[in-house]
């Protein structure tokens, strides 16, 4: 699903697309450049999205290389590490690529607002 998320960063509209791929699932699309990035939870009944969850926000230089990072055997955040290892097969990472100067102003300001469980730094 794409959908447009509008943010306003410095006074300055951003509309970014974000993709979304499972995180068990193969990272051949998710392209070598920076971005911000999320990893949840999303339910559907008949096909209706009724509910989403993100636990973990991030930016970073390059996307592909940092999202094949979040996995069972190898994610660093010890909490993070034990949530994806229990739902491995139906988590979602939802991803956007923006210039590495805006990435770090959009994914402070989400984790602001959104609060996830397993992010760590200072709100």
């Amino acid at each position: 699903m794409r959908e447009p998320q509008i943010e306003f960063i410095r006074g300055k509209l951003l509309v970014l697309l974000w993709r979304e791929k499972r995180l068990s699932g193969s990272s051949t699309t998710v392209p070598e450049s920076s971005g911000v990035y999320a990893i949840g939870h999303l339910k559907k009944c008949h096909g209706l999205e009724i509910y989403r969850e993100y636990v973990y926000i991030g930016e970073t230089k390059n996307l592909k290389r940092r999202l094949g990072e979040h996995l069972p055997t190898t994610e660093q955040n010890a909490g993070l590490r034990a949530h994806i290892q229990s739902n491995y097969e139906t988590m979602i990472c939802w991803y956007v690529p923006v210039d590495v100067d805006q990435a770090r102003s959009i994914q402070d300001e989400l984790i602001r607002l959104i609060q996830p469980r397993f992010n760590t730094v200072g709100i």
